[in-house]
Order: structure tokens, then sequence, then C-alpha cells
């Protein structure tokens, strides 16, 4: 019997049909297998994960109008860890349609069963699944306890002597690499397999370190081969397009996305890319009718955001002057329902209300926006709590729609300070305020900052100095940019013999990054820095 050995396995069948689980239920009971249990939603399963973990999930692709389906359902478990590494995950669908089936193995679910689902057929794929996932137990049960360095090492013990399963250990193995940081021997695995057949995810692994190291060309030239050998790769696409966005090649970028998106168009994260491309290639209707296509996919998926709504929210109500009434409307309707759907968000209310003032103001009803924002206001002082760095970003936007734009530095820097207080993240404020710079003038700081590091090098610290303060008004919160200029000032003051005026100069550099997070790559520089300040100042 295929099944002999598995017999305790714990099995648990989704289908919004009773008959049909029970009728499925029935063939593993006979197939030899004890412990089946059935659930009727993904709520189900999401609530039933906490407590009991599954060995095999066979769940049907339909669950039923407004509900998740097995798509998103499969999303959720693997985006909150409910999934083990150990168990298996099986879509069964009676769907045929290209685009359903794509939008599926995307997700890479261990198995895709057409109904009607025979026992022999079902007991063949179980087996030879439950077969793999025994052979390479250790491993599994290693990366379900987190201990990916062990995993990693019970893998490089097992591949000399594995042949059967030996790809699917390299694919193991060039997850955990990545996982762990590890570039350069997830970079071996991929190279040393990418040739193999069955073996695409190793080029396209390979093609997105490319990406990450700025190896365009190279990166393409990968993308390419998968795209010849498979031109239903999706995510070759996707890769392909993220290519042309960093190079600034819009209009690119969204063809490929509109390639992808007309093979597979249930993919959230696709749908927003494709909205922002087209609007980035400068037309504003082909991106609301993506960010339409966002909306109608967000209500079941984990990956769901606010902003997707407020984004959507902000395209109706158009990049530029007035918007008419009906758009309009649909706007602020869109915001109430990203309300609903975010309940559990922190500052949900403030966020939709300051949304609400903004589209208001498009409207042309100014005192409604400005009254808005008040209410905002009034809400935070009565609570007494700091805005959070995602809620002060929309306030400041709200600001400058408002036409109050000379406030916003000011009221980013004390949302900045409250939120430090209160130990929140502060670095989308950050973002913001330096990313309000125009494209020509961030130029000119990376020119400047340069020139200031080359002086700085020849040992020319005067020059260097003021090509790095001529900077600072341009974009006063480039963090590098600060900390470049405060290494000089230090150097230049234990030079001089009344250093003052170098030491507050300097301390107006600490002052403007002061709430840099512990995450940032260059907070042990800016620690380091504070340091020598103090040394230097003591008082």
């Amino acid at each position: 019997m295929p099944l002999k050995g598995f017999e305790k396995k714990r099995v648990l069948i989704v289908d919004q049909l009773d008959n049909y689980s029970f009728a499925i239920k029935k063939m593993l009971l006979d197939m030899g297998l004890k412990k089946v249990s059935t659930a009727n939603s993904a709520q189900a399963v999401l609530s039933g994960l906490q407590d009991i973990h599954y060995d095999v999930i066979l769940c049907n692709y339909d669950l039923g109008d407004g509900q998740k389906n097995g798509q998103e359902l499969l999303e959720e478990l693997r985006e909150r860890k409910l999934l083990r590494f150990s168990a298996l995950f099986f879509i069964l669908t009676a769907e045929v349609s290209r685009d359903k089936v794509l939008g599926t193995i995307e997700n890479e679910p261990d198995g895709y069963l057409l109904k009607p689902i025979t026992p022999k057929e079902l007991e063949k794929r179980l087996a030879a699944a439950l077969t793999q996932k025994q052979a390479l137990s250790a491993i599994n049960q290693a990366m379900d306890e987190g201990n990916f360095a062990e995993a990693i090492a019970l893998a490089h013990d097992r591949l000399p002597e594995e042949k059967r399963y030996r790809l699917a250990l390299q694919k193991i193995r060039a997850w955990l690499f990545t996982r762990s940081g590890q570039w350069e021997e997830a970079r071996k695995v991929f190279e040393d397999v990418r040739d193999r057949k069955g073996a695409l995810w190793a080029k396209l692994g390979l093609a997105q370190l490319y990406v990450s190291e700025g190896e365009y060309d190279a990166a393409i030239e990968q993308l390419d081969h998968i795209l010849a050998e498979d031109r239903h790769c999706v995510e070759a696409y996707d890769e392909l397009a993220r290519i042309c966005t960093l190079k600034q090649n819009y209009q690119e970028a969204r063809e490929i996305l509109e390639r992808a998106t007309s093979q597979s168009p249930n993919n959230l994260l696709r749908q927003k890319a494709l909205a922002e491309a087209r609007a980035n290639d400068g037309d504003p209707e082909a991106a609301l009718e993506a960010h339409r296509k966002v909306i109608k996919l967000s209500p079941q998926s984990i990956y769901a955001r606010p902003e997707d709504y407020f984004g959507f929210a902000t395209a109706l109500g158009g990049s530029d002057g007035r918007t008419n009434g009906k758009l309009g409307k649909e706007a602020i309707d869109v915001l109430h329902r990203s309300r609903k759907r975010f309940a559990d968000r922190e500052q949900i209310d403030l966020q939709v209300s300051l949304m609400e003032a903004q589209i208001q103001q498009k409207m042309g009803n100014d005192k409604v926006a400005a009254n808005l924002f008040d209410e905002v206001s009034n809400k935070i002082q009565l609570r007494q709590e700091s805005l959070t760095e995602d809620s002060a970003v929309i306030a400041a936007q709200t600001l400058s729609a408002l036409g109050r734009e000379e406030e916003v530095e000011s009221f980013l820097q004390q949302s900045a300070d409250n939120a430090a207080a209160e130990k929140r993240p502060v670095g989308r404020i950050y973002d913001y305020l330096n990313n309000r710079t125009p494209t020509s003038e961030r130029q000119k700081v990376t020119e400047l900052n340069r020139e200031g590091i080359r002086l700085y090098g020849e040992g020319n610290l005067d020059a260097a100095i003021q090509a790095m303060s001529d900077a600072i008004p341009l974009m006063p919160f480039h963090v590098s940019l600060n900390l470049n200029l405060l290494q000089v000032l230090l150097q230049k003051g234990r030079q001089s013999g009344d250093a003052a005026d170098l030491l507050k100069h300097a301390a107006a550099c600490l002052q403007r990054v002061r709430h840099l997070p512990e995450s940032h790559r260059e907070y042990r520089r800016y620690e380091y820095l504070r340091k020598q300040m103090e040394k230097q100042n003591p008082s």
C-alpha cells in the first residue's frame, strides 16, 4: 500500500461543500489514514492552526463568495508562518483557466490536483510528496524550530549521498542561504544547478541576486533565458519590470507588467506594481483601472494595506487641481471602506480623516477639509498620544494640500520628537522630508557630497566643509551627508585652537539626524561620531 507508514499523519480537508469533504475523507480513510479532519472556510483553518498542526492540508480553491480562496489562504499561512515546513499543502480545483492555475502555482503549493480526483491519483500524489518530506524530515524539523544554521549543516551533510531528492535539497539550501544573508553561498547553489531540468528557480534566484548588486545586464540575460524556456514564468516578468523601474524606464516596466498581469491577473502585489508603473508612465486613467483591480483583490488578501485604498482614493481625486463630485464621492467611499477593512490598524480613523481632508480640498470644500484636519489635531491632544510615522506623513501631505506648506517641516520635526519620546519609529518621517527635494536638487546634493569627500581625502578641510554645507539646505535630513559633514567638522575642530563655532555647526548636524534608528546602516557611525563629539565638547 503506497501510504503504508503514513497512517498517523494528520490531514485537513478544506471545502465549503460538506458532501465533497466527506467524499475525500472517505477516500483517505480507505487508504488507511486515521486522523482526517474537515473545515469549511479559510477562517476556520487560520483559527485551528493556532492549536493543531496538520501534516497535510487538501484545500479547494473556491471557498465561497466573499471568503478567502485557497490561494489567499496559502498566502496568509505562509506570511503568518502558520504552515510548517514539514507540512504539505495541496490545492484542489475544477478550474482549468490559465489565470487561476498560474496564480495558484506562483505561491508554490506542494501539489495542484484537478477535480474530479480519483482515489488512485490522490494516493499516488500523496505518497510521493509524503515520502519526500519523510526523507528530508530532519532538515524540515530544524527549519520548523527556526534553527536555520542546523538545517544548513544537515543539508550540507546530506548532499553527497542524496540522489533522488538532490534538486529539492539544493532548493532548500538556496532558500536557507538567502534567508540567512549568505548571498555568496546562495549564488554557488544557483550557479551549480541553474542548467538542470526543473531548476528555473535557480536562474530566477541568480537574476534577483544580480539585481540586488546592480548588475542589471547579467540579470536581464538570466531572465531572458528563463522566458525562452517558459514564457509563462510571470516572476521573471516581475523582475524585468523591477529592473526597468530602477532604470526609470517606466513605459517598458508598464508593458512588461501588463504582459504578466494578462497571464496571472489575481496577484495583488503585481497589480500594485502595475498601478505604480502606469502612473509613472503618465497615464492616470490606466493607473486608475489597475487601482480598481487592487481594491477588488484586497478584501481577503494578507497583502492588502490601507495605503492601497489611500492610493486609489488619491487617483480618483486626480493628481492636479480639482476633482468632480462623482469621483470625489467615490474616493471618500473608498476611504470609509478602508476604515472598516483595517479597523485594527493603529490610528486608522485619523489617517482616513486626513485623507478625506485632501479629497474634500480637491472637491473645492476647503472649509470642510480644514475642519477635518483640526478634528484630527484635537483627537491627538485628547488622547495624549503622538502620531505614528505613517500618520505624520499623511498629515504633512494634508498640510501641503491645504496650502500650509510653510508648516510642514516644523510639524514633521515635532512629530518625530514626540514619536521618538514614545520609542516609536520615525524613519518614514525623514524619508518624506528628504524625498520632497526635487530630483535635480538631489543630484546636486550627491555631487556636492562626493566633492566634499574628495576634498576631505586630500586634507582640504575648509573646502570640504564648504561643499557639504552648501548641500545641507537642499536636503537637510540626509543622513550620510550630515554624518560626513560632522566627521569633517570634528577633524577640523581637533586641529583648531578655537573650535566653538565648529562644534556648534557639528551639533546642528547631530540634531538633524537625532532620531536615527539602530537598524539604519549608518547607526554605528552615528554613535561613534556622537561619542567623539562628546569628548571634544564635554559641556
